[in-house]
């Protein structure tokens, strides 16, 4: 028997991306309801954006189909169906939680598209009125998400059941592909000069200058040293807590909406930084950065601390232990440099590939640049601690793997017959016909 991958959790992947149906405005026609659920409406035109949405991922699906359209309508019926429940059983989404999915979706669009920019030029609408009519289509999405995973984040799957089920879908489970487990030793290049005045009396003057005319991201295209976001106007997208240098981080987290920073001052040069939104935890900003400059002293020092610690790795110490001594990236330090586990060779960078696999297991590369915050020039160097070839998927060696696509399948399969009750029990009206 044979086993549809794509169709796990679907009705759970489709809840977490918002529709673009917009809100109605003065003198729009007003649009067809196709289908109420409990209170909840359903629009023509959310399930043709749906269809075409569908065609694009898989070319056989006929968007002039009847049959597609009702498959889809009734896909939609099943998520408000959760919304509905939700609704009923009081569950609860704070507005904290609506604002970080909003910014998450917002960024995924910056990456998607290149800058925030080319997304409000796609969308024709400024960030504040793709946030605004995001709102609710958000709220009922986290809602049916927030009900699933109370209903369902507990399921268990016994070893019993892994093994039938591999024993009947080992045919259909994919190849796994090239991994490897990696460790890493970071330095950080600490600059020893001064920013020369000139530098100070340019970034003032660049400051001033944007609180007078307000282009930032036109000034960020113009004079920020950032290559990785000066062509997205400075975007650097929405960020966690923790993620960049304390310095940067400080200053972006005192800012509101829409405020601009004095010039700030960083290992890595000067920054004028826009905030664009916040929450508790997470922010989203701009920025421009006139580089102080680095001396050839200061890349060297970084360079050789890892050299030095890569023969002291060959010559029999235990990288793991060097990394927990010595590295300067607090987040993999207390891991011994643990990277990842079972890393795809093809998810690595193409020069990071490339070196890994003319490695064996136990080699250590020469230092290597790391490019991981744009705000800190690094180095590194990386351990290959085990390599695994491309297999067949199996019980032996790929476990956990296959006990996370069968609780999948459980979780999807239990979910399928739990909306089929909820059809019972929540009204339905569908207001086209089925021929």
């Amino acid at each position: 028997m044979r086993l549809c991958f794509a169709g796990l959790f679907l009705l759970l992947s489709i809840l977490t991306s918002p529709g673009l149906r917009a809100e109605l405005r003065e003198g729009d026609t007003v649009e067809a309801v196709v289908a109420h659920v409990a209170e909840l409406a359903i629009f023509d035109s959310e399930v043709r954006s749906r269809l075409m949405y569908a065609a694009q991922l898989d070319n056989s699906i006929d968007t002039r189909s009847r049959e597609s359209y009702l498959k889809v309508l009734n896909s939609i019926i099943d998520e408000k169906l959760l919304v509905a429940k939700a609704i009923e059983d009081s569950v609860e989404v704070t507005d904290d939680e609506i604002d970080r999915a909003i910014d998450f979706q917002i960024d995924q669009y910056v990456r998607q598209y290149g800058s925030l920019r080319r997304v409000e030029e796609i969308f024709r609408k400024t960030v504040g009125e793709i946030r605004h009519e995001f709102r609710e289509t958000m709220r009922q999405s986290l809602l049916g998400q927030k009900l699933a995973q109370n209903k369902f984040f507990d399921l268990q799957i016994t070893q019993g059941e892994v093994e039938e089920f591999y024993a009947e879908f080992r045919d259909s489970l994919p190849v796994v592909p090239p991994q490897v487990d990696l460790h890493h030793i970071v330095k950080y290049v600490e600059k020893e000069n001064e920013a020369t005045q000139s530098v100070r009396d340019q970034v003032k003057v660049i400051r001033d200058s944007i609180a007078k005319f307000g282009d930032f991201a036109r000034f960020a295209a113009d004079y920020s040293e950032d290559p990785g976001s000066k062509d997205n106007g400075g975007d650097l997208g929405v960020v966690k807590r923790g993620t960049f240098i304390a310095e940067f981080e400080e200053a972006a987290f005192e800012l509101s909406a829409g405020e601009i920073s004095e010039p700030v001052k960083t290992p890595f040069g000067f920054h004028i930084i826009e905030l664009i939104s916040k929450q508790e935890d997470q922010i989203h900003v701009r920025h421009i950065l006139f580089s102080v400059g680095q001396s050839a002293d200061d890349v060297e020092l970084a360079r050789a601390a890892l050299d030095s610690l890569r023969q002291r790795a060959i010559n029999g110490e235990n990288f793991e232990d060097l990394a927990r001594e010595y590295s300067d990236e607090v987040e993999t330090r207390g891991f011994g440099g643990f990277m990842e586990r079972r890393w795809r060779i093809a998810d690595l960078s193409p020069d990071l590939q490339a070196i890994i696999l003319q490695m064996n297991d136990g080699d250590v590369t020469e230092p290597l640049t790391y490019p991981k915050d744009p705000l800190r020039a690094a180095f590194h160097i990386v351990y290959r601690k085990k390599y695994f070839p491309e297999h067949s998927m199996n019980l032996e060696d790929d476990f956990d793997v296959v006990k996370e696509i069968a609780l999948r399948r459980k979780r999807q399969t239990k979910m399928k017959e739990w909306v089929l009750e909820l059809r019972k029990s929540i009204h339905v009206k569908i207001r086209v016909a089925d021929n």
